[in-house]
């Protein structure tokens, strides 16, 4: 009996122990830090109504915050006004996201497209830039109601509503439905239609077609636009002498249009984004009406999407091509500076060559090489025979080094060359403060550029008949331009205050001085935070509380009106800390954003896990950790690198920043995807 005890002793200790050995569950770590419950123990799948919430308004189940925004108030006043005037048969309302969203640019790009088949069948169509910026750019639902009581004054008799959505595995979902103003409460549900799936390289705005025949049939119209001439391949492609001669191009002049809204398009700013990703879509759709064997086609329809964050599809733009432009963009691509250098000098049509030098300069200066800061033989010489571009490419050259300041007047200047509007001129205006005492700084140039920018869209002829076109027009592409480097100025000057200087009482005088123009605007927001947080540790500590709370409601409304994955709603997130609470909702939110940027947060597992390697959990949490310290690094003294246009960041302090514990992520390959 003794034995028999004895043995099923050492049986239940061997069980013991055996389970004691056995790996422990995953543990998930939440924002703040502290463990969740077991994964495993899964909540009830959520219904289906459910699951057609956007991935925001689900981060949200209480209601998002309350976001004032003077700034995006005012814009969306005032492009209402400027589509008053106008009378239209049907419009397109802003792409609605079901469950995991596509990205602004796609949505952007299916509502353009629609309306350019709707154009196409001589139907009077809103143009989409203006609804969108008239409705809030970029917002990722808006409720039917608001788009009616919209298009009423409009005189717009049907509304195409169109919801797009994705299963996070490459398969895109979508629902149309055309709903008339008037009784619009009882038109019928959106038709949902088959599953698309996107092939490799595909940018989810293909989907358009298959959005586009649902809509046709919706509204009894032909599968087939009326017949048009076929756009001949241009014999001479020269560049517009000046932005005049640019706005003077003919609409039927393809070729024309492409080279100028591809030029333009290459000299925006990098902030703000929206304004640089709006130009980019402008010249893709002009871009892709140039007949394929078009040349410059190839190229074109590469650089756009590269620069709409799409390189995949750039890649897949070149395939066929042997023309020597884009066997040497393809290098650039790669990020193979030698070779890409080399396949440049070899191009002869100072078309394509001007735009590769300048996409040499941006590969330049994201491998920090010492060429980046100076001029080339062809660039001196083009320089010289085109004059009126001149400030502008130049401008653009010396944005590329981050502390280099440019000219705060510049686009003011422009404005005063190239859309001349009576009581405008810089001279009189600065003669006139003069003598008021005042003394006009960046912000002024900014405001006075501002306000010649809203005129110009309402008095000058040629830009006023451009908001009346569905389809890109150079005139509004040019004062879009000007416009975004009006606001780029300061907001380069917040960037290098707060993340490169650490001197944010100076960038908190800077934010104030800009309103109430800019007040609001998310990239400024997202500046001001970080300029507040910088300040907290120097306050009483009874303020500190109060201050830091203001600096992380500044944040979050910066990432709301991001509306998804940006470089602004990035530096949202640094400055509300990653992982952190108030982060945690934009996190779930927009980590499955498709496509996903190089430079976001990479998010795994059921929480917010960062990080690389899908073996290697402790990773995730280390890299999580890093991104972290890595937020108040940069806020404290400098970028972590210089995040060039292709995806990859260079880390200009990876030794000291591993020695500190932070962990970087070594890259060899250009383009490979970061998540600093």
């Amino acid at each position: 009996m003794k034995r028999i005890v004895k043995a099923g002793i050492i049986l239940i200790g061997v069980l013991l122990l055996a389970l004691a050995s056995l790996p422990a569950a995953p543990q998930v770590w939440s924002p703040s830090g502290a463990p969740l419950p077991n994964p495993a123990r899964r909540s009830p799948p959520p219904d289906e109504a459910s699951l057609k919430r956007d991935s925001l308004d689900r981060a949200f189940p209480q209601g998002k915050p309350s976001v004032s925004s003077p700034w995006r108030e005012r814009e969306m006043r005032d492009f209402a006004e400027l589509l008053k005037p106008g009378r239209y048969d049907i419009m397109v309302a802003p792409i609605r996201s079901e469950g995991y969203a596509v990205d602004r640019i796609s949505r952007s790009l299916i509502v353009k497209a629609l309306s350019g088949e709707l154009a196409a069948r001589k139907l009077r169509v809103p143009n989409p830039d203006t609804l969108s910026r008239a409705l809030g750019e970029g917002r990722r639902t808006i409720e039917l109601g608001e788009v009616v009581t919209f298009a009423r004054p409009l005189g717009i008799e049907k509304l195409v509503i169109v919801a797009v959505g994705h299963d996070r595995l490459g398969h895109l979902t979508a629902s149309v439905g055309v709903v008339p103003v008037k009784g619009f409460s009882l038109a019928p549900k959106p038709k949902p239609l088959a599953e698309f799936r996107l092939g490799a390289g595909e940018h989810p705005s293909a989907i358009s077609r298959v959005i586009a025949p649902a809509v046709l049939d919706a509204l009894a119209l032909s599968g087939k636009p009326p017949a048009r001439g076929k756009a001949a391949v241009a014999a001479k492609r020269a560049l517009p002498a000046s932005p005049i001669d640019a706005m003077a191009i003919k609409g039927d002049d393809a070729a024309g249009r492409a080279i100028a809204l591809q030029l333009i398009a290459s000299l925006a700013p990098d902030a703000p984004e929206r304004g640089r990703e709006r130009l980019f879509e402008q010249a893709l759709i002009a871009a892709q009406a140039l007949p394929r064997e078009d040349p410059f086609s190839a190229l074109f329809i590469a650089r756009a999407w590269h620069y709409l964050e799409a390189r995949e599809t750039a890649l897949g733009a070149l395939a066929g091509s042997t023309a020597a432009e884009a066997r040497a963009y393809r290098e650039f691509l790669n990020g193979n500076l030698p070779d890409f250098s080399k396949a440049a000098a070899e191009v002869k049509d100072e078309v394509p060559r001007l735009l590769l030098e300048v996409d040499l300069k941006v590969l330049q200066a994201a491998y920090q090489h010492p060429d980046a800061k100076e001029s080339t033989p062809f660039l001196d010489a083009f320089l010289a025979k085109y004059p009126a571009w001149g400030p502008l490419i130049q401008r653009r050259l010396d944005e590329l080094d981050p502390w280099k300041a440019t000219d705060s007047a510049l686009a003011k200047i422009l404005l005063d060359r190239d859309l001349e509007l009576p009581g405008e001129q810089l001279d009189q205006q600065i003669a006139g403060m003069r003598l008021t005492g005042e003394r006009p700084g960046a912000a002024t140039f900014t405001k006075l550029a501002l306000h010649h920018v809203g005129r110009a869209r309402r008095e000058h002829r040629a830009v006023t008949a451009c908001l009346a076109a569905p389809e890109p027009c150079i005139a509004g592409a040019y004062v879009d331009l000007l416009e975004a480097i009006a606001v780029s100025g300061p907001i380069r000057e917040l960037y290098r205050l707060v993340n490169m200087q650490a001197l944010p009482a100076q960038a908190r005088e800077l934010t104030e001085a800009l309103k109430p123009e800019l007040d609001g605007h998310p990239a400024v927001l997202a500046f001001e935070a970080g300029a507040r947080l910088g300040m907290v540790q120097k306050l009483p500590a009874s303020q500190r509380d109060a201050a830091f709370a203001e600096a992380i409601r500044l944040a979050v409304a910066a990432a709301l009106l991001e509306q998804g994955q940006s470089r602004t709603s990035r530096e949202a997130l640094r400055v509300m800390g990653v992982p952190s609470q108030p982060a945690a909702p934009f996190l779930s939110a927009y980590q499955f954003d498709l496509p996903a940027r190089p430079y976001w947060y990479v998010v795994r597992a059921s929480w917010y896990e960062a990080g690389g390697d899908r073996s290697d959990p402790k990773l995730y949490r280390d890299v999580l950790r890093s991104q972290a310290f890595g937020g108040t690094a940069s806020r404290a003294s400098g970028s972590l690198g210089l995040l060039c246009r292709t995806g990859y960041a260079l880390d200009r302090r990876a030794g000291r920043l591993r020695s500190r514990g932070e962990h970087v992520r070594a890259v060899s390959g250009l383009l490979g995807s970061v998540a600093l």
